[in-house]
């Protein structure tokens, strides 16, 4: 009696790969909330920090007046307290964009799937179209780095965005709706935007109290 091939059993392998997805979705909106509350914490410090100095009595404080270019050192330490701070909240905010496009893509697939049946093309994993000793332009590349290095400073909806696994490992339905999504963006970008110049404008005010 021929024995059926659990691998070729489309049915059993559209039930796994629905629970993965569902797996993931609950992962992925953990992960969201986490990134988020971590970057309202950096801000919070950025806040806290930048609000200090616009507020205090004296600055630069009367102990750095002994100092070389008193006004100076303390404009350059406002900066990197800025910089510093900024460059955690971009991380946390970057990583929250990621999980926001996925979940969003997981949700549309299993919406999706919901009312039609995958196909079995759906099931499989994304494959790449180029050839493994195709190089990627150098040209497209070396831009792709300076604007990932730019949305570490100031957002950017358009960037490329980190996965500690690649897509290309996901199935072919959520790949696709992965790359609509991407092409719709997020609501995230708006309130990454309000706090970059939130921040930025907290930095003016204290540089322009130091210097008063």
């Amino acid at each position: 009696m021929c024995q059926s091939d659990p691998e070729g059993d489309l049915p059993a392998r559209r039930k796994r790969t629905t629970s993965f997805l569902e797996l993931l979705l609950a992962q992925y909106e953990t992960y969201h909330n986490h990134k988020e509350n971590m970057a309202h914490a950096g801000f919070l410090l950025q806040l806290g920090a930048l609000v200090a100095a616009i507020t205090a009595n004296e600055i630069p404080p009367p102990w750095m007046n002994s100092l070389l270019c008193p006004k100076m050192l303390t404009t350059a330490a406002l900066v990197a307290t800025w910089f510093m701070t900024n460059l955690f909240i971009r991380w946390q905010l970057r990583n929250r964009r990621f999980a926001a496009l996925l979940f969003a893509a997981i949700l549309a697939t299993l919406r999706d799937w919901a009312v039609n049946e995958p196909s079995d093309e759906e099931l499989q994993p994304e494959k790449s179209n180029k050839p493994s000793s195709e190089k990627p332009c150098w040209s497209n590349l070396v831009l792709s780095r300076i604007l990932v290095l730019i949305d570490y400073l100031l957002p950017l909806p358009s960037t490329m965005l980190h996965s500690d696994v690649p897509l290309l490992k996901y199935p072919k339905g959520l790949n696709n709706r992965f790359k609509e999504q991407q092409q719709v963006g997020t609501g995230a970008i708006k309130s990454e935007c309000f706090l970059f110049i939130a921040g930025a404008v907290l930095l003016a005010l204290a540089i322009v109290r130091t210097w008063l």
